[in-house]
């Protein structure tokens, strides 16, 4: 049964559409030697993120759909009765022939340690054909125990108001539990294209541990080395600007990043940061 409802008019989507099956009497588990972990693929038109976080169950539910419109390989993700959204297409086209000489209802193990829970782990192909040629596979009856226990929970710490400045979630929890706090994004409209102003972050494989000790507020001296503008805090480089050279915003030199939001891990710590990038000097090159 689908049913399309309205979305909050902040989202990008405009629609819901709810989908809804009942759980089958009788699904081959897929969860023994399940190692390839995948996630649920286009759930945003099918459920708000939060009601995946909420539900608790640690199995999800696939199902075959090979009279999809839009694709005969479809494998569609439930969680319990609801539909979450589906395998992705590349891993559906190759699984998709497996598991229609297996059957068209199937449970699979949730991955536990992700924060949003829409994750869910699948046996290799090697390992399905195998079993189909030993004809060794489960079944799972529904009468189990597993629609009703309790995945583990992932909570996030408590953080102290040194580490937001006191400042306002504004984006996350994402998958991995991080949040960002600070500004909201409209804080960059007052950006000057003649002073070369930027909204800027740092390279992720160019962080050093110094970035836990950025804060909002800070001013990160940024240097120009190899055309890459270097940040950095009491003379401790912290990382790279994400920002590459162009006609429109050329590097400059003696410049600062004005930090106005940081990223806190699920570990309780800094890991990226944002803001302004201010130069004193242009430098053409």
């Amino acid at each position: 049964m689908n049913v399309v409802l309205p979305k909050q008019a902040a989202h990008r989507y405009s629609q819901l559409t709810i989908s809804t099956k009942e759980i089958p009497p009788l699904a081959v588990d897929l969860r023994q030697d399940a190692t390839r972990l995948y996630r649920i693929y286009g759930s945003r038109y099918w459920i708000e993120l939060d009601e995946i976080r909420k539900d608790p169950s640690p199995i999800l539910f696939l199902h075959r759909e090979p009279g999809n419109h839009y694709d005969k390989n479809a494998v569609a993700v439930y969680g319990g009765t609801r539909k979450f959204g589906y395998l992705a297409a590349p891993a559906a086209a190759k699984y998709a022939p497996l598991l229609d000489r297996m059957g068209s209802h199937f449970i699979v193990r949730r991955d536990y340690e992700d924060y949003t829970g829409d994750g869910f782990y699948l046996p290799s192909l090697s390992v399905l054909q195998e079993r189909l040629e030993s004809e060794e596979f489960r079944y799972w009856q529904s009468n189990r125990r597993d629609l009703h226990a309790q995945r583990p929970s992932v909570t996030l710490p408590t953080l102290e108001e040194d580490l937001t400045g006191g400042y306002p979630r504004v984006e996350g929890p994402y998958s991995n539990g991080n949040q960002v706090f600070g500004l909201p994004r409209d804080y960059d409209g007052d950006l000057s294209v003649n002073e070369h102003f930027r909204i800027s972050w740092l390279r992720k494989n160019s962080l050093t541990s110094e970035i836990q000790n950025v804060r909002i507020g800070d001013r990160l001296l940024l240097t120009l080395l190899n055309k890459k503008l270097v940040a950095s805090k009491f003379g401790k480089e912290i990382g790279m600007l994400d920002w590459k050279w162009s006609e429109d915003f050329p590097m400059f030199n003696e410049g600062a990043l004005e930090v106005h939001r940081v990223t806190i891990s699920i570990e309780g710590t800094v890991c990226q940061c944002e803001g302004r990038a201010r130069p004193s000097t242009v430098t053409a090159f």
